[in-house]
């Protein structure tokens, strides 16, 4: 990617009484949006899209590329499930024992019954063993390891998320 060049995506706008123009909401097309007819037609093979590979990363600007993944803990799930369903207008994809995968404008967001507020994201990397060394030098905490390529963090400040290693 050149600098200065940018991916296509949508924008909304609006204006006020006094002619302001405010930016709404944007997305981006690319893969997992909700644009991108291609990455639908995944879904309705058996595998979905689990060994579909990019060769394009989003970011060129950091080794860490944010994924479209959100998880919250609650201490209440059925009513956050009927919550982020009946009044958010989240779609439920699909229903596991202690969670449920949200998809609301090209973003997967997972409820997660674990008795306490949690929130965290997730990055993918190239070298999560280099990746983890560097986190842990700079303060980071690792408090699960799901796999070997697959970790949970805390970073200093408190905020956790998800680490993994993407498929080479």
């Amino acid at each position: 990617m050149k600098e200065n060049q940018h991916y296509p995506g949508v924008s909304t706008f609006r204006r006020d009484e006094q002619n302001n123009i405010y930016l709404c909401t944007q997305a981006y097309f690319g893969p997992g949006d909700d644009y991108c007819v291609p990455w639908h037609l995944f879904d309705l093979l058996p595998s979905g899209s689990i060994n579909v590979q990019t060769k394009m990363k989003l970011n060129n600007q950091s080794s860490y590329q944010l994924t479209n993944n959100i998880a919250i803990g609650v201490r209440d799930y059925d009513n956050a499930i009927a919550f982020y369903q009946e009044v958010l207008g989240m779609k439920v994809e699909q229903t596991f024992e202690n969670e449920t995968k949200f998809t609301i404008s090209g973003t997967n967001f997972f409820i997660e019954s674990t008795g306490e507020r949690i929130v965290h994201f997730e990055f993918a990397v190239e070298d999560i063993e280099t990746t983890k060394y560097l986190l842990l030098e700079k303060g980071c905490q690792i408090t699960k390891e799901y796999s070997p390529k697959s970790v949970m963090v805390e970073d200093p400040f408190g905020m956790n998320f998800h680490l993994f290693e993407s498929i080479k």
